[in-house]
């Protein structure tokens, strides 16, 4: 479930179906930095001069991020490459920061997250910078407390007045989640006299000083519920899948977190996902075929109920694809009501197929039967 999950949010960062959340939107009043002009992941900043909204996500990075720049092309040799950089490298801070950006692009945070945890163990790493990697990261993952030590660590490491003021904006902010009010104010206090803090912007530095002095409960900004839906337990994810899909799949926080969740282990989830992510036509086949594979008999139908909606987006060449794809999963289809499901979309795909009889989805011979006849027609 996992690993279709990754080549579907791949296409986030390649511009794929999900390319409504390819490019952040611009950020409202109260956004820490603009979204940076590579940014692979999209980042949906909501908030207002009252309320602290995320810090940017944008990280430090490898100084040469030459090979995540083709992200439509061959993603397997694009991530072999930064994994040869990484090896080779005696500093691994810039070769680590760039395969976690590349792997995060493709919603695999944990990945990402051991391999700066891995380079942090090496002698020549830029420790601050990792660490600080590491807490966005374990943000990111819904792990704020974690996230709130490692950002700690780079702020106790980093000399004064070294470290970029959006890891200090990072820092107080998660601090704030975390109930850590003191950290948040020191935190704050040097950003404000930070080199580069014109970098940060003003209104959310005075948003969180207003929500800090006032002293409200901290509430969840959406990067942290997307963090939840992507490392919480059951409950948090489900809580979170339902918070960020309210606006529908044409919001791009219901995109980001349908996408999220066709990779969650819980099936319940990913069915509820499959049936609802918006498509982009050059991604429906490998969406299909994944979903087809995917080990639990909820996502197979949820995608089954969908395949005459995405058969009709495909043009006139739609309904015989469809027709193909169901007819080769359908001959392994194991599960009665799944295997009558398959059957009844088929028939509406194809309406000169012959009808299942009364309860033949249950007897495998009478199954294989059907296979037998649909083949004799010309199916796969």
């Amino acid at each position: 479930m996992q690993s279709w999950c990754r080549q579907v949010c791949w296409c986030v960062a390649a511009g794929g179906w999900f390319a409504a959340c390819a490019a952040p939107p611009p950020p409202p009043a109260g956004a820490w930095l603009p979204p940076a002009p590579s940014e692979a992941v999209a980042q949906v900043a909501t908030g207002s001069a009252t309320t602290p909204v995320g810090v940017s996500a944008e990280v430090p990075r490898g100084e040469d991020l030459g090979s995540t720049e083709a992200l439509d092309g061959d993603e397997v040799a694009a991530e072999r490459a930064l994994r040869q950089d990484l090896a080779s490298a005696v500093d691994p801070t810039a070769a680590a920061l760039a395969l976690a950006e590349w792997l995060a692009a493709g919603e695999r945070h944990r990945e990402a997250l051991t391999v700066v945890l891995a380079a942090l163990r090496s002698p020549e790493a830029n420790q601050p910078l990792l660490h600080w990697r590491a807490g966005v990261l374990q943000r990111d993952l819904g792990q704020r407390e974690a996230a709130c030590r490692e950002l700690r660590e780079a702020w106790r490491l980093a000399p004064l007045g070294a470290l970029p003021a959006v890891a200090l904006g990072e820092l107080a902010e998660v601090a704030w989640l975390t109930g850590d009010a003191a950290t948040a104010r020191v935190a704050l206090t040097e950003l404000r006299v930070a080199p580069d803090a014109a970098k940060v912007d003003a209104a959310s530095v005075a948003a969180l000083e207003q929500a800090l002095a006032s002293g409200r409960e901290p509430v969840l900004l959406p990067r942290d519920w997307f963090g939840n839906l992507r490392g919480g337990d059951l409950a948090a994810r489900r809580a979170a899948f339902a918070h960020c899909t309210r606006g529908g799949r044409d919001d791009p926080s219901a995109q980001r977190a349908l996408a999220i969740a066709c990779g969650d282990a819980d099936p319940e989830l990913r069915a509820a996902a499959v049936a609802q992510v918006p498509l982009d036509s050059r991604a429906v086949a490998d969406f299909v075929a994944a979903a087809l594979a995917d080990p639990a008999p909820a996502v197979r139908l949820a995608l089954v109920a969908r395949l005459p909606e995405l058969a009709a987006a495909l043009g006139d060449a739609g309904r015989a694809a469809a027709a193909q794809w169901l007819g080769s999963a359908i001959a392994l289809e194991a599960v009665p009501e799944v295997f009558a499901a398959m059957h009844r979309t088929l028939c509406l795909l194809v309406p000169e197929l012959p009808t299942l009889p009364q309860g033949a989805a249950q007897d495998p011979e009478a199954r294989a039967a059907a296979v037998a006849a649909w083949r004799a027609r010309g199916l796969p």
